[in-house]
């Protein structure tokens, strides 16, 4: 199938995992990366903040990039843009004869594939065994470079011959061709009935595509950030660690001063709170501007080049989302810990019985 031409408006480095995977997105080539001039990525990589080489250029010439392609792609940015420019792009490219998709809003996941299980046919729910090796990837908040790492590992077992089931963070994840978090999730559902619909989804998910490896990214922060930024208090991470019994977590956490300390501490209070172990932590390149967000009362970030968090990763024991050879001692440090667990995934090749790899 022919890929359309996208373009991916506005930008800014919260969209990066969009130009790096632009590969592997189904129905859209994006050709062209447009962002305002006063955001100060234009005439650059679209990595250059970073101290990343995407081999994309960002433009702010609107009228030109929108010439060349079919559709725009409109995404949620960190850099608030207001309403009423939105409606006026919109307007453009209405007139223009393109089309428009809008993805900073929930998916119509729900519309894609019914899931409408009746929990209480055999009396009272119960809590399934997901019999695959399940894959979990956290964050601490937002912008520590959880759905990258959601792109990264699902690569790593697709280009190993794997068939992969996944449900992701962001509510555009059916661009890669996997699910967006559930929408009953967000619904008026008690938490009991979330985690019981929940676990027989991801269940339901695994067995019906024959998956070989199941992935989890979940949404939200693990801890609130502050008293004033707190998310849902973790209460998402909850009911998904209840639902779901990880072989494998990946807990990625923003850039702090003291990060040794604070990678450790997260480490532990995951283990008591979500009863779970952390297996690998990777170390993002934002870092929260805690005066700027205190005065806008929204989290502001700063972004911190490469080199400098692959030191600070070096010195934490973590992983650097952005350096080859680390998230390459990443994937050895997965597969080779499902192997302990018996869950060996080192050739490629379904064991006969279905039920995992050798």
């Amino acid at each position: 199938m022919k890929k359309k031409k996208a373009m991916l408006f506005p930008y800014d480095t919260s969209l990066l995992h969009m130009v790096i995977h632009r590969d592997t997105i189904n129905e859209y080539e994006i050709v062209k990366v447009v962002s305002l001039k006063s955001w100060g990525y234009c005439g650059a990589d679209a990595g250059a903040k970073l101290g990343v080489s995407t081999g994309v250029m960002v433009t702010d010439d609107f009228q030109k990039a929108l010439a060349e392609v079919e559709i725009v792609i409109v995404a949620d940015t960190n850099i608030p843009l207001e309403h009423n420019q939105i409606n006026m792009y919109t307007e453009i490219i209405k007139s223009a004869g393109k089309q428009f998709l809008d993805i900073r809003y929930e998916s119509k996941e729900n519309d894609k594939m019914t899931f409408n299980e009746d929990l209480y046919s055999d009396g009272i729910p119960k809590i399934r065994d997901i019999d695959k090796p399940l894959v979990m990837i956290v964050g601490t908040g937002a912008n520590t470079g959880k759905f990258d790492i959601q792109l990264r590992v699902r690569e790593m077992f697709l280009s190993g011959g794997y068939k992969v089931s996944q449900i992701g963070s962001k509510s555009y994840c059916e661009l890669w061709g996997f699910h967006s978090f559930p929408d009953f999730m967000n619904k008026t559902l008690n938490a009991a009935e979330k985690i019981v619909r929940f676990n027989h989804y991801v269940n339901y998910i695994a067995n019906s595509e024959d998956a070989d490896i199941v992935i989890v990214g979940v949404p939200g922060g693990v801890v609130p950030i502050s008293n004033k930024l707190f998310d849902d208090f973790g209460i998402m991470n909850y009911m998904v660690a209840n639902a779901v019994k990880p072989d494998y977590v990946i807990l990625n956490t923003g850039f702090v001063d003291y990060n040794n300390n604070y990678v450790e501490t997260m480490v532990k209070a995951l283990k008591y709170r979500l009863d779970y172990d952390v297996d690998s932590v990777f170390l993002s390149n934002f870092y929260i501007n805690w005066e700027a967000t205190d005065s806008l009362d929204r989290l502001v970030y700063m972004t911190l080049p490469v080199n400098v968090v692959d030191e600070e990763a070096r010195i934490c024991g973590c992983y650097s989302l952005y350096n080859k050879e680390s998230v390459e001692a990443c994937k050895e440090n997965l597969f080779s810990t499902l192997i302990g667990y018996g869950k060996s995934i080192c050739t490629g090749r379904r064991k006969s019985s279905g039920t995992g790899f050798e």
